[in-house]
């Protein structure tokens, strides 16, 4: 019989994301995840800054005061964001994802599979079914089976499931390329804050094809670093009420409500830490 501790091992390492994680180039995790990779959002660029979780933690180190507030220590806002991003200052995003960010955005392990061990109940389960797979079939096969089996079934279970139960949920179908261009005017205009608008579009790549920068051409630049900074605004806003990523206004009543939503779970979590961490 196989030994079943070899899958119970791995199984305890493996994380299952509803979008790509960042593709680490040495010892990277052993995570699962749905789809297809995202596009480069910029030719060239390295494999783990091919995901969401990266630009969300870029975002996150934007936010006003919060990296100050972290060092010093102090009590942070119960239902903040401050506990579960406390390391993203304190070292690279390669390093933060392993040991902080792969728990913060990855679905609860409740609602992946699990490895049983006989005797099983008489009854089953509730909401699960027990398959038998043979190790030494054919993967694709089993794997074709079993999406074909289950498909009908689970599918009656997926509205009420929701699109997410990770703790830090991704709002909308983010396009990377964009937060890339986002992020790129944001950091422009942080470092170079005397340089004008259309100065700040030459240096983060805004409009090339427009070429000379003649009168018009700059009011065309100016105007696109405009939006851009006030969408990033708007990102870094929410990013500080552990949404991401909200780029546009017109997403503002829904975002909120969202936001409002997860403030409160965490809230409800912190005040139970509290408890618990008196009672010790």
């Amino acid at each position: 019989m196989y030994e079943q501790s070899v899958l119970e091992r791995r199984n305890q390492t493996l994380f299952y994301f509803r979008h790509a994680p960042p593709l680490l180039e040495r010892h990277p995790p052993e995570d699962a995840f749905v789809g297809e990779r995202p596009e480069h959002p910029v030719k060239g660029i390295e494999g783990w800054k091919r995901s969401i979780f990266y630009y969300w933690w870029r975002f996150v180190r934007e936010i006003p005061g919060l990296r100050d507030e972290i060092e010093a220590g102090l009590p942070h806002p119960v239902g903040s964001i401050h506990q579960d991003f406390r390391r993203a200052f304190d070292s690279n995003f390669r390093d933060w994802w392993i040991i902080e960010g792969r728990y913060l955005f990855c679905e609860p392990r409740t609602s992946g599979i699990a490895l049983e061990k006989p005797p099983l109940p008489v009854d089953g389960y509730d909401d699960r079914v027990v398959l038998s797979v043979p190790l030494q079939g054919d993967l694709e096969q089993v794997m074709a089976e079993m999406k074909q089996l289950l498909k009908p079934e689970m599918s009656k279970f997926k509205a009420e499931q929701g699109p997410s139960r990770a703790r830090y949920p991704v709002f909308g179908k983010p396009v990377l390329s964009s937060l890339h261009m986002h992020y790129t005017v944001w950091r422009a205009r942080q470092d170079n804050p005397s340089l004008t608008l259309y100065q700040i579009a030459d240096l983060a790549g805004v409009m090339p094809s427009l070429g000379e920068n003649d009168p018009h051409t700059k009011s065309r630049k100016s105007a696109s670093v405009s939006r851009y900074l006030r969408q990033a605004e708007t990102i870094i806003e929410f990013a500080a009420q552990g949404l991401f990523p909200v780029v546009n206004e017109n997403q503002r009543a829904q975002a909120q409500a969202l936001a409002n939503d997860l403030v409160q779970k965490r809230r409800v979590r912190d005040i139970k830490q509290i408890a618990e961490s008196r009672q010790r």
